[in-house]
């Protein structure tokens, strides 16, 4: 450190955690051709295996009915949901092996995500008061050139 200078206080906005320890965010599709209690019972399946695995959930999107860009298995709609948790980064590959393995999932995509602290509001923007509006049209300005200009004798 540089002589003259204070050290900068670091902001953890998150405790610490075992470095090889990150946050994933794993995305699924699963066919259309499930029920709504089906598919809560394939999310609920998923979320148990991750916890087995050593994973501790931290959000989830439930899966919502979709229409996809492109055939995917002779599907047209998929639901899709997706799981935010962290884990150990040796365990990624078995976890996402043995999902890829279930016949049920359609698709399956495993992202590193990184966790951003909360946004603070912005501060409000106070607009000025609304001035009296001035007539735009030709007349409207005549008159009030006309009355700003009376008492002139040099025009």
């Amino acid at each position: 450190m540089r002589p003259g200078l204070a050290a900068r206080a670091e902001i953890c906005y998150y405790p610490a955690m075992d470095p090889e320890t990150k946050y994933y965010e794993l995305s699924y599709l699963l066919p259309a051709t499930l029920t709504a209690e089906e598919t809560a019972q394939k999310e609920e399946e998923i979320r148990t295996f991750l916890a087995k695995e050593g994973a501790s959930i931290d959000s989830w999107d439930s899966p919502k009915l979709r229409r996809l860009p492109y055939l995917i298995k002779k599907q047209q709609e998929a639901y899709a949901g997706a799981l935010r948790f962290t884990i150990l980064r040796k365990a990624t590959g078995t976890v996402q092996e043995t999902l890829r393995m279930k016949p049920w999932i359609m698709r399956l995509m495993l992202l590193e995500w990184k966790k951003l602290p909360p946004r603070r509001p912005r501060p409000q923007i106070r607009k000025a008061p609304d001035e009296a509006r001035v007539p735009t049209d030709e007349k409207a300005l005549n008159k009030k050139l006309e009355e700003i200009f009376k008492g002139d004798p040099t025009l």
